[in-house]
């Protein structure tokens, strides 16, 4: 039939849907769906690396105050929303417009390991879109004339 035909092997080819490749990229244990690894319950190591295996979970609280960023962001979109809520829509609005700023700062200067949810994309483009966000929506409230 020649090369590529059915059941014929393509040994320079890696496809990721074969699980012999899966487990080497991913350098995981082989399990099936919903299988769990055996974790030990001592804090992972400063030298830890993916051949040990999983990282030891962590527990809840932590993971809440390690999106500390986000909130932050997100209380100040709150307050802002709820002085627009208020009949104060211009100041409401430069609060919204001010804590997309301070999330941009957090963005721009915070190490990718403790910026959590906040950082999306790219670091340029989260600053970028929080910034053009942030900016926008305080010249807004600055430049709109108040109601007589």
């Amino acid at each position: 039939m020649g090369q590529g035909g059915l059941g014929d092997p393509q040994p320079r080819r890696r496809r990721t849907d074969d699980a012999r490749h899966a487990v080497v990229e991913r350098r995981r244990p082989r399990g099936g769906a919903g299988s769990v690894a055996r974790v030990s319950g001592r804090e992972p190591e400063a030298s830890w690396s993916v051949d040990q295996g999983p990282r030891a979970p962590r527990p809840w609280w932590q993971l809440i105050l390690g999106q500390w960023p986000l909130f932050v962001v997100l209380l100040g979109v709150s307050i802002g929303l709820a002085w627009v809520g208020l009949t104060h829509w211009k100041r409401g609005s430069f609060v919204i417009g001010v804590s997309f700023l301070v999330g941009m700062v957090l963005r721009a200067f915070l190490p990718a390991h403790r910026i959590g949810l906040l950082g999306v994309r790219r670091r340029w483009v989260d600053v970028c879109c929080l910034g053009l966000l942030g900016v926008g929506i305080v010249a807004l409230a600055l430049v709109v004339p108040p109601q007589p």
